[in-house]
């Protein structure tokens, strides 16, 4: 993945190279590459001013509205503005006026008059560059040509489709109507590149070089699976202020009636035990449940044995492993530790639920997840408590600490030495690690709400698992975070943080989770009023503090 993240950004790049290859083609928007699109000139003003006064920089959003004000005068502050991309890659620009002379009016002085071009376009110098504009039905549209500006339509917001009306501000791509050859040569260049990253490392086995060519091939094959059913991607934003929520959402859509639009589907028939486990909003807490493809299956299978090798050439370079016997041991177990989740993901289904709550010197952790095989972990677990013990001065494995329903518990008491201050005080003397193991599932926690929460999530699983809308939900409150920070750092910026935090507690929630669309997924994230109000102190606090 490493090799060809880089790559995935130059994507655009290479298809803005191959724009001076295409000519000069008749250009049409009717059916547009991208879009961008904002509500309004108005609400993109109200949106800054509503997150600067958050933020406490309420002079800089007015500052904001102050310098639009000349560059907007003759345009219609209330209707959608926009940017349409042609599949030749040219843009072109919508613009709702009101009064086109009193824009150009202000534009005089930096650019100078307008110049008839003809059909009723003028032209502007903008710089080294003309630009070409035509009136229509109230609204201004603007090209790098004249051949942009043909066939323009009546209402250029169906170019935007719905977004004006469900985003402050969105970006959509049409991948399918980028055209297919430049697709290719954009995926030829990603081939190219990831050929030139799998060089063989110094001291690379071969198992390995050729469990990462595989990792390659296939995060390839993928690609090349996204470039030939992918449909639309989405970006957008918008402030909720009936709810004082900032909201982002990336939304992906795959053709109909492919592997990948079945992909997406099959997160729509998700179901998880431990719902129960996320009923609060503690400091963090997270949901995943997961039905996985045949595909995704080969993936991570690579992927697993891919992180295998890496571990396995890290215990032999360790130089805190004492002999050859305890090196053989901890590659034992570490296999015998990968093998189990890599069985999970194997019959298809995940699901797994953390909840964590941060009080000093009472951390409650509580962990489920579903697991194929939980007597072959716990056997494991057993192992490497009695290698540890042999091998160093560790604490035993405490058996059958207790039970409940058909979950077998053991305990791990790790005594914290005096001198670990900092442990002792976010931990106390001793930290408990308690494991649970079904049939199908295995628990862990910390502290004793931990434990509670646990053994309700097991009294739950004897019902019927729950169909989830969300098959992923992660949320944290910054104000249990922060405040559980500053107890341990002596940072201002920390301690103003936790101070902004208390103060606007109840509206302090990041939010991220994925929901099943027609034929693909969205990911949502929501970030309360209060986020901002605190990353706006933090900075400010940060910014008078004297610099060393």
């Amino acid at each position: 993945m490493k090799s060809c993240f880089p790559m995935c950004i130059r994507v655009p790049l290479v298809l803005a190279v191959l724009v001076g290859a295409i000519g000069p083609h008749r250009t049409t928007v009717a059916e547009p590459m991208v879009v961008v699109s904002a509500t309004s000139i108005e609400t993109l003003l109200a949106d800054i001013n509503y997150i600067s006064e958050l933020a406490g920089v309420t002079d800089a959003g007015r500052m904001a509205t102050m310098m639009a004000r000349p560059y907007t005068a003759g345009l219609d502050k209330t209707r959608p503005v926009g940017i349409a991309w042609s599949p030749q890659f040219q843009p072109l620009v919508l613009l709702p006026v009101d009064d086109l002379q009193t824009t150009f009016g202000v534009l005089k002085e930096q650019f100078g008059e307008p110049r008839d071009a003809g059909n009723g376009v003028l032209e502007l110098q903008v710089g080294a560059f003309p630009i070409f504009i035509k009136e229509q039905n109230k609204w201004a549209f603007v090209s790098q040509t004249m051949e942009g500006l043909q066939d323009l339509p009546a209402d250029p917001t169906t170019l935007l489709e719905k977004l004006p009306n469900q985003y402050d501000l969105a970006i959509r791509a049409f991948v399918q109507r980028v055209p297919k050859q430049y697709r290719d040569m954009a995926m030829e260049q990603m081939k190219h590149g990831a050929g030139e990253s799998m060089r063989r490392r110094d001291g690379e086995s071969d198992e390995s070089y050729a469990g990462r060519q595989k990792m390659v091939e296939e995060q390839l094959r993928q690609m090349t699976v996204l470039f030939n059913e992918a449909d639309e991607i989405t970006f957008g934003t918008r402030i909720d202020r009936k709810n004082d929520l900032c909201q982002l959402d990336f939304l992906f859509t795959a053709l109909p009636d492919t592997n990948l639009a079945r992909q997406c589907t099959s997160l729509s028939k998700t179901s998880t035990h431990f719902q129960g486990l996320v009923k609060d909003t503690p400091a963090f807490q997270m949901l995943f449940a997961s039905v996985i493809s045949p595909d995704d299956i080969e993936q991570a299978t690579l992927s697993w044995e891919s992180m295998r090798q890496v571990v396995m050439s890290e215990i032999d370079r360790s130089s805190d492993i004492p002999n050859a016997e305890a090196r053989a041991l901890a590659r034992q177990l570490a296999t015998e530790f990968l093998d189990v989740p890599l069985e999970t993901i194997k019959t298809g289904r995940m699901d797994a639920a953390v909840s964590l709550k941060l009080v000093p010197k009472n951390v409650n952790l509580a962990v489920a997840a579903y697991i194929s095989n939980p007597a072959k972990l716990e056997e494991t677990l057993k192992k490497v408590v009695h290698g540890l013990e042999k091998y160093s001065e560790f604490p035993p494995l405490k058996l059958d600490v207790l039970k409940h329903a058909d979950v077998r518990f053991h305990r791990l008491s790790i005594p914290i030495p005096a001198h670990e201050e900092r442990d002792r005080r976010i931990f106390g003397s001793t930290l408990d690690l308690t494991f649970g193991f079904g049939k199908d599932a295995v628990y862990v926690s910390i502290g004793e709400q931990g434990l509670a929460q646990v053994k309700q999530v097991i009294d739950q699983c004897k019902a019927p698992p729950q169909p989830l809308k969300r098959p992923v939900e992660i949320s944290f409150r910054l104000a249990e975070v922060l405040s559980f920070a500053a107890e341990f750092e002596d940072n201002p910026a920390i301690k103003a943080a936790a101070s902004a935090a208390r103060e606007v507690a109840g509206q302090d929630t990041v939010r991220f989770f994925l929901e099943p669309i027609n034929h693909g997924v969205g990911y949502r994230t929501e970030i309360e009023q209060g986020v901002i109000r605190i990353i706006g102190k933090t900075l400010a606090t940060a910014k008078s503090e004297p610099r060393n």
